[in-house]
């Protein structure tokens, strides 16, 4: 993987703002299944229009405070994450990505579940399955 080219001062602070990462990334999950729950009997367009709006924003929502949290820990107590007072310098090198993708996980999982819950599951695997050799083969050139 990408992690063996890197020193391990470098892992070990890339592991302990991925921990908050995970975190704040579950938590858009009950935006999803709202999703489900609340698209599929809707019958008409512009109520479902609304509706998935709403999702979307939510995502967008949940994703941006969870990034804002995952930058704020960083910047201001970085000890909550580790004790370890050399990895605090080097955590302030993944603030901006970790919270930039927090908010992209919020929208996106918002839109997996107006996509499942249109139906479009052949699709979205189809995504899946396509994306995952791509992004296998970016890591591996990373890494070579």
């Amino acid at each position: 993987s990408s992690a063996t080219a890197l020193q391990p001062l470098v892992v070990a602070a890339h592991q302990a703002v991925w921990s908050l990462w995970t975190v704040f990334a579950f938590a858009c999950a009950p935006v999803e299944q709202a999703a489900l729950a609340f698209l599929p009997p809707i019958k008409g367009a512009f109520e479902r229009r609304q509706t998935v709006q709403l999702i979307v924003a939510s995502g967008a929502v949940v994703g941006v405070m969870g990034g804002i949290t995952c930058l704020v820990s960083v910047l201001c107590v970085p000890h909550l994450l580790t004790p370890d007072a050399a990895l605090w310098g080097t955590m302030q090198s993944v603030k901006f990505p970790a919270m930039l993708s927090l908010f992209l996980a919020g929208v996106d999982v918002a839109l997996n579940g107006t996509l499942i819950a249109a139906g479009a599951s052949p699709f979205q695997g189809g995504v899946f399955a396509s994306s995952s050799p791509c992004a296998r083969s970016q890591l591996v050139r990373h890494v070579a």
